[in-house]
């Protein structure tokens, strides 16, 4: 369904590891700060688990770049 999935470190810990995974696919963006006020967001395949949160990245699709950030 075409779901974006904000990634965070938060979601690569040791729950994952325990789990029976229950993934949905759908897609991840993450988020670049640039020294000059600006921004670049890459978007991958990605799929999370429905129980513990857990995130798989895969292929890079694409990339945004903003020349002032607008997620601040």
């Amino acid at each position: 369904d075409n779901t974006i999935i904000a990634a965070t470190s938060t979601d690569l810990e040791n729950r994952a590891i325990l789990c029976s995974h229950n993934f949905k696919t759908g897609y991840a963006d993450k988020h670049y700060s640039q020294s000059n006020g600006g921004c670049i967001v890459k978007t991958y395949t990605a799929k999370i688990c429905m129980k513990c949160n857990h995130i798989v990245i895969g292929d890079y699709i694409r990339s945004v770049i903003y020349p002032t950030c607008p997620h601040k």
